[in-house]
């Protein structure tokens, strides 16, 4: 076995990267995204389903609820009662006729 070398003869070799680190916090939180291709026009028999979730993302990943809403009151059907909604996005339709309705995404963050 040779003799061990001395620590002036030590050769070190060593690679360096630098990073950017973004750290955020919960309020940092961004708020859900509707897709551009968003229909304007539903058209569907009553009993049959819309689902607004396929259209609808959190860039955090955060879970969604969906409601309608209307002067500032969340409820579960639409205000002509025309729809009823899940809070997984569903809208069911429950009678004939023309309505239209804002649909509320939230990710449950401020």
């Amino acid at each position: 076995m040779p003799p061990p070398r001395s620590p002036s003869s030590w050769t070190t070799k060593m690679a360096f990267v630098t990073i950017q680190i973004v750290v955020i916090s919960e309020q940092d939180n961004r708020p859900p995204e509707v897709a551009s291709t968003f229909p304007t026009e539903i058209r569907k028999k009553v009993g049959e389903e819309f689902d607004v979730a396929a259209y609808c993302s959190d860039p955090d990943g955060d879970s969604l609820k969906y409601m309608f809403i209307s002067g500032g009151i969340e409820m579960a059907v639409s205000p002509g009662e025309t729809m009823s909604i899940a809070p997984n996005g569903l809208i069911t339709m429950l009678k004939a006729g023309s309505e239209t309705a804002t649909v509320k995404v939230d990710d449950g963050k401020s």
